[in-house]
């Protein structure tokens, strides 16, 4: 049911796996007192990253935050990563990008989503969590990857170009247009530019919904 599930979804042809029937076979394999919902959901991803049970695997999707508890009760042993960015630059790219309706909704969503990724670091395992931001990242990238591979106890590395290795095989990066620039070489020029180009009135309005996490976050109010 769970696996069917999966195939049904919308996004489920991303992954670029086919079906999961010879999967389905495998956990059906699984002995009784090892089954669970983790362990389909860990299967489904080895599956498409093409880990084995020694290996790592991650997701990066924002609204994972919205299921807090759920991720914290399927994944008990999981590392989580808050990668937090000022929240104008947020609005200002979601609506850019067409991916939010309007700033309002916008704003709304990136204090949601922080205020639920910053309680998975609270009640993570102690040392299972970390926040780190998109402005050190872009600006310190080989500190700030190491810092993370830190906290899933991975060797440092030297050169970025370690942790960019096998990026074209990540289907969504490929096939979304709001991805586009992932290939491209890091730099800073997008921090700032909600502050830049929004209105003052609309940066007032963001500001309503927004400034108090702003503030809990080290960003400027609006």
């Amino acid at each position: 049911m769970t696996l069917a599930s999966l195939e049904y979804h919308r996004a489920f042809d991303d992954w670029e796996i086919g079906n999961l029937s010879k999967l389905s076979r495998s956990l059906g394999k699984v002995a009784p007192d090892q089954r669970s919902f983790g362990h389909i959901i860990d299967s489904v991803f080895r599956t498409e990253c093409g880990v084995d049970r020694s290996g790592l695997w991650g997701d990066k999707t924002p609204a994972l935050s919205d299921d807090a508890k759920l991720l914290l009760s399927v994944f008990p042993d999981a590392r989580f990563v808050h990668l937090v960015r000022d929240g104008v630059d947020v609005v200002e790219s979601l609506v850019r990008a067409g991916l939010a309706n309007s700033r309002g909704e916008a704003a709304t969503r990136w204090v949601r989503r922080v205020t639920n990724a910053e309680a998975m670091i609270e009640h993570c395992k102690p040392g299972h969590g970390i926040r780190v931001t998109y402005e050190d990242l872009v600006q310190r990238p080989l500190d700030i990857v190491n810092t993370i591979r830190a906290i899933v106890d991975l060797q440092a590395i030297s050169s970025l170009e370690e942790s960019t290795m096998g990026l074209e095989r990540v289907s969504d990066v490929r096939s979304r247009a709001h991805h586009r620039r992932v290939f491209e070489p890091l730099n800073d020029t997008s921090i700032g530019r909600g502050r830049r180009v929004i209105s003052s009135g609309e940066r007032h309005a963001i500001g309503v919904i927004a400034n108090r996490t702003l503030t809990a976050m080290g960003y400027s109010p609006v």
